[in-house]
């Protein structure tokens, strides 16, 4: 593919996302905020390479509206293998990948690439609470370059993807409200006050 046609393509694809979130910035109540709410869910192919040029532009994005957010980015050979993020409405962020928790016998992670998960900085997985592979940024500023870059690597160095191979993008709205990473980040007490 073309510089010119890849970039394009990423346009296309952070264009698609943007009318997404427009539409939801027209409600005065964020979609994620009213039981039974309207459901936003948006669905399409990207090549890897379109992942790593776009997915920091779109997790920010995400941050900064006032809806919690689901975005998958699935294996298109293998939908049990998948890359997700749930972006709070304050601005946290938590990122998660398949265990073997989820994964049947003959598509488990073998231990090399447990290793690498591990190695690239994902929390290990603790079933039955915490089943997936995670990182919890539970902050109003999460390092969203370095999850981008993180969920790169996990796709080319675990899934074993390259530049034009497809990720099936999942966007929804997600209904479920409560706490959120950051609600129990302690601030540091200020002068003069406890």
């Amino acid at each position: 593919m073309a510089p010119t046609s890849k970039r394009a393509a990423l346009d296309a694809w952070l264009a698609t996302a943007e009318e997404v979130l427009l539409e939801q910035r027209q409600h005065s109540i964020s979609p994620s905020s009213v039981e039974g709410g309207p459901q936003v869910r948006h669905e399409r192919n990207a090549t890897l390479w379109e992942i790593e040029q776009g997915l920091t532009s779109v997790l920010q994005r995400l941050l900064f509206d006032p809806g919690r957010w689901i975005l998958i980015l699935e294996d298109s050979r293998n939908s049990n293998r998948y890359l997700q993020f749930l972006a709070y409405e304050d601005g946290s962020l938590v990122a998660e990948t398949t265990s073997n928790h989820y994964l049947a016998e003959d598509a488990r992670w073998p231990s090399e690439d447990e290793t690498t998960l591990r190695g690239l900085g994902w929390g290990e997985p603790e079933p039955p609470k915490r089943p997936n592979w995670l990182v919890v940024c539970p902050t109003l500023s999460p390092p969203v370059t370095e999850i981008a870059h993180l969920a790169a690597a996990t796709l080319r160095r675990v899934f074993a993807l390259g530049d034009r191979d497809r990720v099936v993008i999942k966007l929804l709205s997600s209904p479920i409200r409560g706490n959120t990473p950051a609600c129990d980040v302690r601030l540091p007490a200020l002068a003069g006050r406890p």
